[in-house]
């Protein structure tokens, strides 16, 4: 049996701030310790990134980058795995085996099929809006989104869709894969554990969502160069906020 200890509710936004960056901070403590596993992870990450990119533009598929990059943080999670059980050896200063590796493999599918639920909806909506005409290459599709009024209303609507998606994920993910990691508990268990986890602290949650979303956007921006170091230091201090709020087993 699993037990959950929740934060207490932040009583301001200020708080709940605040907790956050001393997660970030404890993530690059992490960081320094298990620097290997950080930047291999980062290297990782840049390297799905830009195969990705390049696999899109081969394809002539490359209105796809906009729908597939908003849904990074769908997938974003099972990338960081590594970097979980890393900050479990600092923490218990021992190796040990990932808990329940079988039901990574559900969460995971689960997760790859809401980004594809995503990337489907995003291409349902472009009809809705536009039609059945060929999707256009990536810089025409941006100059329709930002510059004619209709693909400024199919901007608001995507982005409030994908909001709702990315919340749900960040819901039922955040939490749910440093647990199985953790403990032996199966996947959709872990999944609800973390979606109330998020409920219950909906502040906290919001504010590492906010936070989080914002450091790996910078990263994008940067061509994903910034990603090799800030995609591990995310995760190591995920792993903190996990433990934060249910307290790492002691396995």
């Amino acid at each position: 049996m699993v037990t959950i200890t929740h934060a207490a509710k932040p009583s301001s936004w200020k708080y709940a701030f605040e907790r956050c960056k001393t997660w970030l901070q404890a993530g690059i403590t992490d960081f320094k310790k298990r620097p290997l596993v950080g930047l291999l992870s980062g290297i990782g990450f840049f390297s799905i990134s830009y195969l990705t990119v390049a696999g899109l533009y081969l394809l002539d598929m490359s209105w796809m980058l906009v729908p597939v990059f908003s849904g990074v943080t769908l997938v974003a999670p099972l990338l960081a795995i590594g970097l979980y059980r890393a900050a479990l050896q600092v923490k218990e200063g021992r190796s040990r085996p990932i808990a329940s590796p079988g039901q990574l493999v559900v969460a995971g599918a689960v997760l790859l099929l809401l980004l594809i639920t995503w990337v489907r909806a995003a291409a349902i909506l472009y009809a809705v809006f536009f039609g059945l005409k060929p999707v256009p290459a990536l810089g025409e599709t941006l100059h329709i989104l930002a510059q004619t009024p209709t693909g400024l209303i199919l901007s608001l609507v995507g982005i409030s869709v994908g909001g709702l998606f990315a919340s749900f994920t960040l819901a039922v993910a955040a939490f749910s894969i440093p647990m199985l990691v953790d403990r032996k508990v199966d996947a959709f268990t872990a999944m609800g554990r973390s979606f109330s986890a998020c409920a219950h602290n909906f502040k906290l949650a919001t504010a590492w969502g906010v936070l989080t979303t914002g450091i790996m956007i910078a990263g994008l921006a940067t061509g994903f160069i910034a990603t090799i170091i800030l995609f591990p230091l995310v995760g190591f201090a995920t792993w903190h906020a996990y433990d934060d709020l249910f307290g790492a087993s002691a396995n």
